[in-house]
């Protein structure tokens, strides 16, 4: 370090507790070797960054460290304070010290934090001590909100440089302050005050003072320096990196659990495997991958993407289950068509599915449904370090790219799948493409610095490689520098660039050569695979001028002539010799550019990919002589004959979207079909095509999708089980035929359908047709069983066409919709692709709530403890809290349980069919309702059971409950409607008008009066006999409060209770009894709390009053009002019914308008489902609307709520007034059908009119007739 440690006047590091004489202390590291001692319950615990540190417990006890006071510890001039602090358990309210002098009453220093939606960090110095009815004065700095949180280690750093009054703060080395990363800087105001105080680190200390005293840490600390001088950031800065670099300087090999360097292939047996560096044990490699040489990275493992992989063993035997973790590969990704696997296995179940990956073009780690993606998009034929980390301790889930953290996400649980992994392959389908090396595998979250080494390691390696493998080429085509050959109708104009390189530090010399080139003469061979060049290119190509350079013309490896033009034999390798004669050395880093014309790709085969080999006898590098060198590349092969655009349509018939409600775990959801036509839009060209005879040269048309990611279709399971998709086509003028072969295909990466034309084509005089479309022929794909259960958005539909004469190959991307929600005919379907009405569902409906309402068909859930349904309000009343307003029209029943009449607006079990709205009858509930229940009626409200004297019910001013003629709430005789009348029966309970209740009583004259006959049992503790109906206990200790100036007091207990009473002896002024009850104006509290009286809770200016008043035809009534309120009278009234009663008077009221368009700005609205950013790990996301998406529409549903302590705002939502809205936008869909059905009637009326007047005339015409007859037969 650059500064001294002479002004180092505290250094814990805190990674042990020594036993001195019987007390714990823990070691000042500084010069100074302060006397620390250990307090609460403290220990030393193994972390996976420090190594080991001091873990703070201080749930059920202060845990702390103090450090008795001295002459160093009374700084009044500069200050550094620094500490590691590791947080675990969240503290939203008080601030909590990490380390500092002086109590909460008396502070000197000390660095602070609070965590949760108002997380800050915060160095404070104070000049001026606290006391009572005194502020204090000095430096406050902190981080900016929010930026605290748990499970994460942060650096704090507070710094008075009282030299240049300045004060600065830093987190984790960087100097921020209050306002976000503006840098802040105070002025102090003075020298800090000094106390006696003990230094503490973990709690603020007031247990010295006798105080409660602020938050106490729970969580971890490390390496807290105090300085007597005001570090320069460069300091604070070695601060941090000597901490770390002691972290990086453990030993990686000892959590090493798997090391794959990928360079070397081994044969045993008929089995290819791959050796463990670590281990020596061997992983088999599945498919075909091979060994190649890469500029980069010298040797690595190439996978085609196809089924390559390599196997290795079970999760849990590479440390990878419940268990931290780092996974480390190289990785060169040649294409980002899927996911492209690194590190995977095959179980598809929530925390079960590893998957290391490549999504999106963007590094992924995840573990089936808990997952993290990286940010940063990689690119194509590009070498990066990627790493997967995962700490179980923080829960946290990494991504590094090239060494530099990428995104990292927390509470996220460890993973707890246990199959077999594999490298290059995740869920069967998902396979790597490109190049990979150097796998590792460690048991625990690697340091950033550590990742950086393996990094550096690599390179070093690499290094090395190029020494071992100095030579190198390229192959390629055009200015993207391409791998690929395409098959032309000519060899003119096509030319590929052959790049030979040194890609070393050190010169290449090659032999001296001269004279005629050939298999026997050359420097260089470029060696193809058999039917990779057209017999054109055999003929025609040639290497352009190059001086010192010459070639052969093209030799197959049987004659090995390059005396006369080669003719392609099956199955024969074709090469070209080269000859560099006056250049017999190729200096270091640097390439010789050869260009060969005329060149052409075989068309047999047609697309495909192929290897291109360059083999160089004999060079001497760095004084080491090289025999029978070689390297190897892809090269693609694409055709280019013909026209480049083909002219045909391909777009969906009808509609593109599907419902993906597919639940794959209970096996249910919607089933699609889609329908696809291609089209020849010429007028008067026939497109003609090779028939499927031709096998691998006929015209194919191959169906794919994306799968398993976001933006696909489906799973793979899924689109695997689509039906094999039926092709019809039909030329104009003539009928649908049937003569496609369609071959389905489920081995590969992705599932695809080859659709060829049938050599079986006969016109209507069976002359035989040529294959492929006439002008406006129309080819219709029906792509039937689609189920989808990825999320809503746009999915693609790939249509691929190759080997049409003609053209060039090429694909056609159509756009399919996954959505909850399908438009079908003016329709919209929920749960169903046939909707028949404006609006289909099926399934159950949850009004207010997000859980499955089971076998009901409406679930209405109110959030609230009033009403979930209301049922003909008066017209302005607004629905509040309730879920379900419905304002109906008529005076018969608004809700009808299995009615059989044609009045009902609201029907379950309906038998007509002019109900507004019927649910039908279902073998549990015909109707669910979470909550209260409110009627219109303010005389007769009730429910009747299996039929009428049995049920719940108010009339007449009393509430019964009746059960076979019992009744336990019952005041008055008979009532005329006679439901739910009086009778005989007896009555249990009675609460009369004026409030006193009865049991056993008809009519009780006070407040409580039992009656019993029999007994009732009694304390174990009394002296009597039997027990009474009620026992009080005379006797009863008193205390008196005798005070000569003033009124008495009594203290009493009496019945288990006691009472604080005062002169002239009111018992009913304040009484606690045995059960924790407190009452205040009552002697008999029922509940924790019961004031007889106004509660009035008050801030100072504006006020909320509760009271009870007796106005009114219902007895007394809970009254609720607020001051300074701008909404009626604020006041709300309960009068013992089911509801508040909410002021809507008209006088109250002014600009009152019918609010119209209501149902077409619902349909606006999309539900949306989500989870709250303060809790990521619910297991069920909510359902409701975003604010911003309500406010364009219905602005006044829409508020703003401002947070006074975090300085900000969010929207509001009055979720209540949808009742309203539903309300209007069922009247105004009434009001629609109801105009249909009046046109419906009119037009019915207008031809029943007509037939009535054909009839009469068609009656009259045969009575003539029939006349006629009976005249002629007299």
């Amino acid at each position: 370090m650059s500064h001294s440690k002479e002004n180092l006047v505290l250094h814990l590091k805190l990674d042990e507790i020594v036993e001195d004489g019987g007390q714990k202390k823990v070691i000042d590291d500084s010069d100074k070797a302060h006397d620390c001692q250990v307090k609460g319950n403290v220990q030393v615990v193994q972390d996976e960054v420090f190594g080991r540190c001091i873990s703070f417990d201080s749930r059920r006890s202060h845990s702390y460290i103090e450090v008795p006071d001295s002459q160093d510890l009374q700084i009044s001039g500069d200050i550094t304070v620094e500490a590691w602090v590791y947080i675990t358990k969240e503290v939203n309210t008080d601030w909590v010290r990490i380390v500092g002098k002086g109590t909460s009453r008396k502070e000197n220093y000390g660095l602070w934090y609070k965590t949760g939606r108002n997380g800050s960090g915060l160095f404070q110095i104070y000049t001026t001590a606290r006391s009572r009815g005194r502020s204090s004065t000095g430096v406050s700095l902190g981080a900016k909100t929010g930026t605290i949180e748990i499970n994460k280690w942060y650096h704090f750093t507070g710094v008075l440089d009282q030299t240049n009054n300045q004060a600065f703060f830093y987190l984790d080395g960087t100097q921020i302050g209050s306002h976000g990363t503006q840098v802040e800087t105070k002025p102090s105001t003075g020298n800090p005050i000094t106390t006696t105080d003990s230094l503490t680190i973990g709690y603020v200390g007031d247990n010295f003072a006798g105080q409660q005293g602020f938050g106490k840490h729970t969580g971890k600390i490390a390496h807290v320096r105090i300085y007597n001088k005001a570090l320069s950031p460069e300091e604070i800065q070695q601060d941090r990196e000597e901490d770390l670099r002691a972290i990086a300087s453990f030993d990686r090999t000892e959590s090493l659990v798997l090391n794959l360097k990928l360079d070397e292939i081994i044969e045993e047996g008929n089995e290819r495997k791959v050796i463990d560096a670590l281990t020596g044990r061997k992983y088999n490699v599945l498919g075909n991958p091979e060994i190649v040489i890469d500029d980069k990275l010298g040797g690595c493992l190439s996978f085609d993407g196809e089924g390559d992989y390599i196997e290795l063993i079970a999760a849990d035997q590479l440390s990878l289950q419940n268990s931290s973790f780092t996974v480390e590969a190289w990785i060169n990704i040649e294409e980002f068509i899927h996911d492209r696997s690194i590190l995977g296995n095959d179980e598809a179940s929530p925390n079960n599915s590893l998957h290391l990956i490549i999504r999106q073009k963007k590094p992924y780690l995840g573990f089936y449904g808990n997952d993290t993606p990286g940010k940063t998009e990689l690119a194509e034929n590009n070498w990066y370090h990627i790493t997967w980390r995962y700490d179980k301790s923080s829960q946290e889930q990494a991504i590094f790219v090239d060494g530099v953290l990428d995104n990292s996400d927390r509470n996220r649980t460890a993973f707890q799948g246990n199959g077999i992994v594999s490298i290059g392959r995740w869920i069967s389908g998902r396979y790597f493409k490109g190049k990979i090396a150097h796998v590792r595998i460690y048991n625990r979250a690697l340091f950033p610095e550590e990742i950086k080494q393996d990094m550096d390691d690599d390179l070093s390696a690499i290094a090395s490689f190029n020494k071992t493998y100095p030579l190198d080429f390229k192959l390629y085509e055009g200015e993207d520098k391409e791998s690929v050959i395409f098959i032309e109708n000519g060899t003119r104009g096509q030319e590929l660039t052959l790049e030979i390189f040194n890609h070393s530090d050190r010169p290449i010399s090659f032999p001296n050569k001269s004279g005629k080139v050939s298999a026997d003469n050359h420097h260089f061979e470029l060696r193809f695979r058999p039917d990779t060049l057209s017999q054109d290119s055999l003929q025609q190509l040639v290497l352009a001028e190059k001086k010192g350079w010459s070639m052969s013309r093209p030799v197959t490896q049987v004659d090995r002539t390059v005396d006369s033009p080669v003719t392609q034999a099956d199955g024969i390798a074709v090469s070209l010799y080269f000859i560099a004669t006056n250049n017999q050395t190729l200096a270091a880093n640097s390439t010789a550019t050869l260009t060969l014309q005329h060149i052409n790709g075989a068309a047999a085969g047609g697309a495909r990919t192929t290897r291109v080999e360059l083999r160089c006898p004999q060079f001497t590098y760095h004084g080491e002589l090289f025999h029978h060198y070689y390297r190897e590349k892809r090269l693609s092969i694409i055709s280019h004959r013909g026209k480049k655009h083909i002219p045909l349509h391909v777009g969906f018939l009808r509609s593109n979207r599907i419902l993906n409600d597919w639940n794959p775990e209970k096996k249910e959801g919607s089933t699609n079909e889609l329908i696809l036509r291609i089209t020849n839009v010429l007028k008067d060209e026939f497109i003609s095509f090779k028939p499927a005879s031709k096998g691998d040269e006929a015209s194919k048309f191959i169906i794919s999708f994306d799968i398993d990611s976001d933006w696909a279709l489906g799973t793979k399971s899924e689109v695997e089980n689509i039906n094999d998709i039926k092709v019809t086509d039909w030329r104009p003028n003539e009928k649908p035929e049937e003569d496609w072969n369609t071959v389905k295909n489920t081995e590969g990466e992705t599932p695809t359908w080859t659709i060829t034309h049938k050599n079986i084509h006969h016109n209507q005089d069976k002359a035989q047709k040529e294959p492929g479309l006439a002008p406006g022929q129309v080819v219709q794909l029906t792509i039937s069983n689609i189920k989808s259960s990825l999320p809503s958005g746009h999915a693609n539909l790939y249509v691929r066409y190759e080997n049409i004469p003609g053209y060039w190959d090429g694909t056609f991307v159509c756009t399919i919709e996954k959505s909850p929600i399908l438009y079908k005919e003016g329709n919209v379907g929920i749960g169903t692709t046939t909707p028949q009405a404006k609006l289909s569902i099926n399934g159950g409906l949850h009004v207010g709530g997000d859980s499955d309402p089971g076998d009901n068909n409406l679930l209405v859930d109110g959030k609230t403890t009033t009403n979930q349904l209301v049922v003909n309000p008066t017209p302005t009343t607004e629905p509040g809290d309730n879920n379900l307003l419905v304002n109906g029209k008529t005076t018969t029943n608004q809700l009808s349980v299995n009615e059989t009449t044609t009045t009902n607006q609201l029907s379950v079990n309906e038998t007509t069919t002019t109900n507004q709205l019927s649910v039908n009858e279902t073998t549990t509930n015909q109707l669910s309702v979470t909550g209260s229940l409110n009627f219109g009626s303010s005389t007769r409200q009730m429910i009747n059971l299996w039929d009428n004297t049995f049920g719940i019910g108010i009339q007449s001013n009393t509430q019964y409950f009746r059960t076979a003629g019992n009744f336990a709430w019952y005041v008055g005789g008979n009532h005329d409607d006679g439901l739910l009348e009086a009778g005989g029966g007896s009555v249990p309970m009675v609460i009369n008008s004026l409030g006193n209740v009865g049991i056993g009583v008809t009519n009780p004259g006070q407040k409580l009066v039992v009656s019993s006959t029999s007994n009732t049992g009694k304390q174990a503790e009394s002296g009597m006999q039997f027990g009474g109906s009620l026992a009080i206990v005379s006797n009863a200790p008193q205390i008196d409060f005798i005070n000569t100036q003033h009124k008495d007091w009594s203290i009493l207990v009496n019945s288990d209770k006691m009472y604080f009473i005062r002169e002239p002896w009111n018992y009913q002024d304040l009484v606690l009894d045995g059960k924790g009850n407190v009452g205040i104006g009552t002697d008999s509290p029922e509940a924790k709390l019961e004031v007889r009286g106004d509660l009035r809770i008050s801030n100072g200016t504006n006020w909320v009053k509760m009271y009870i008043d007796d106005v009114g035809d219902y007895g007394q009534n809970l009254i609720f009002q607020i001051k300074d309120h701008k909404r009626g009278t604020g006041m709300m009234r309960w009068d013992g019914d089911s509801n508040w009663d909410s002021v809507s008077d008209l006088s109250l009221k002014t600009d009152i308008e019918n609010e119209g368009n209501i149902l077409s700005r619902l349909m606006q609205l999309d539900v949306k489902n989500y989870r709250w950013k303060h809790n990521l790990t619910a297991t069920t996301k909510k359902i409701g609307f975003v604010a911003q998406d309500v406010q364009p529409l219905f602005p006044s549903l829409v508020g703003e709520f401002k947070d006074k302590d975090a300085d900000e705002s969010t929207l509001t939502l009055k979720y209540a007034e949808f009742g309203v809205l539903a309300v209007g936008g069922l009247k105004e869909l009434k009001l629609e059908k109801d105009a249909e059905i009046a046109k419906l009637k009119s037009e019915m009326n207008t031809q029943i009119a007509k037939i009535k007047t054909e009839m009469e005339a068609e009656i009259n015409a045969l009575k003539k007739q029939i006349q006629q007859l009976l005249r002629g037969k007299e």
